[in-house]
């Protein structure tokens, strides 16, 4: 809730010079240089905010010390400068200091510390919080597992329309971790995130529609996602559009596109007796194209991407 100050409150303000919008102006001005990269110029006018109680300044102000942005990198400073908006109840700054907190490298993680500013920021409405406090509760280092817990905190982050959490929850759903064992709410979410570019959200959605478990069965669909899943470099998806383009199953048989899903997929370890069989049966030709696919592939899309707690 953003406080406006009395009738009384501006008389003294005018009274004794002290203007609240000289803040917000340095404020804006260090956002406006933030975002044009101009880091040196948004720390000075930040830390101007920040030195007269801006909670937006001293979080910008964590942020620069962190990434060493305008200023030389200080963890230190960095974690004094979220700390005093996180006291204050600024949720962004809970957020980086709960981050900052469990990617320490040196000594043991206090845990108590990163659940207090994960919590703290979630229950202001801070969708990645919420989505953390999920991951928190499934039983990550060496805490204990409340899955009532996780799914209560997938669900607010989901139904916020956190990919993450909306796949989270979806396999929460499939399992009846948490919730109720629900196959049709199960492929809702996950169809959700699939439907925001969640690659193994994707991948499920595709297995989902060739089974047609909480959804109408459809393999035209289903490969559609799978092969999304193939093109941002997911191994299993690569390895089943091998299969499908070999059967001939959701899309039309092709075996030199077998061919060339099957050389991506070996490529990022995972093999297949009978599609390298396939593959050997080709012509020299045919192998030749399969290879030359497979190399236009990798320039165009190259390695997958990797996920885990919200940042």
């Amino acid at each position: 809730m953003k406080l406006r100050p009395t009738y009384a409150l501006i008389a003294i303000i005018f009274a004794f010079g002290v203007f609240p919008g000289t803040a917000l102006a340095q404020y804006r001005e260090a956002f406006a240089a933030y975002t044009k990269g101009e880091y040196a110029t948004a720390f000075r006018q930040a830390l101007k905010a920040a030195e007269t109680g801006d909670l937006r300044a001293q979080t910008m102000l964590g942020s620069l010390y962190l990434t060493g942005r305008g200023v030389k990198k200080n963890l230190e400073r960095a974690r004094i400068w979220f700390e005093k908006a996180a006291n204050k109840g600024h949720r962004e700054a809970q957020f980086e200091l709960a981050l900052m907190l469990m990617a320490k490298k040196e000594g043991p993680v206090n845990m108590d510390q990163v659940r207090l500013n994960f919590f703290r920021a979630a229950k202001q409405g801070h969708v990645r919080a919420q989505y953390n406090m999920g991951i928190l509760n499934t039983g990550i280092q060496g805490l204990e597992a409340n899955w009532d817990e996780a799914a209560k905190w997938f669900r607010k982050a989901a139904e916020q329309g956190n990919a993450l959490a909306q796949y989270s929850l979806g396999v929460l759903f499939a399992e009846g971790r948490g919730v109720e064992k629900n196959q049709i709410e199960s492929a809702k979410w996950i169809g959700k995130a699939a439907i925001q570019g969640n690659v193994d959200a994707a991948v499920d959605y595709g297995f989902l529609s060739f089974k047609g478990d909480g959804l109408e069965k459809d393999e035209k669909v289903g490969a559609k996602w799978l092969l999304f899943a193939a093109n941002k470099g997911n191994v299993v998806a690569q390895n089943r559009m091998a299969r499908l383009y070999h059967k001939g199953r959701g899309v039309e048989r092709d075996f030199i596109e077998a061919a060339k899903w099957n050389i991506l997929a070996r490529a990022r370890g995972l093999t297949n007796t009978e599609l390298d069989e396939l593959t050997t049966a080709l012509s020299e030709g045919e192998r030749g194209e399969a290879k030359r696919r497979a190399k236009l592939w990798e320039k165009q899309y190259g390695s997958p991407a990797k996920s885990n707690l919200s940042q």
